[in-house]
């Protein structure tokens, strides 16, 4: 169901493959001497489509990550379609869905 661009507005309704509930959980192990670079802020959205939870956990050469979606309609009217479009917004913002490491 990968729904990447979304445009600004939608003027007629929206289909998904269904009600859709996603959740990926890593577990991220570094070595010593390596730092996540990684926003701390966890983002927790919840509206009338559904929700979007983006968490990260780092604690002395662990990380977690963990990503979550869900969307409580299947047919999203152009009435929702802005609820809908913060929602994928945030789910597919690229920083969220990629760690990178550096030397400390």
């Amino acid at each position: 169901w990968r729904i990447n661009l979304l445009p600004k507005e939608r003027e007629v309704a929206l289909e998904t493959d269904g009600l859709i509930h996603e959740k990926y959980q890593y577990d991220l192990s570094y070595d010593e001497g390596l730092k996540p670079v990684v926003n701390q802020t966890n983002i927790e959205i919840k509206n009338e489509v559904g929700s979007v939870n983006i968490s990260f956990e780092n604690d002395d050469g662990h990380l977690t990550v963990t990503r979550e979606i869900k969307l409580n309609k299947k047919i999203i009217a152009p009435s929702d379609y802005a609820a809908f479009k913060v929602l994928m917004d945030e789910w597919n913002t690229k920083k969220y869905t990629q760690v990178i490491f550096k030397k400390e």
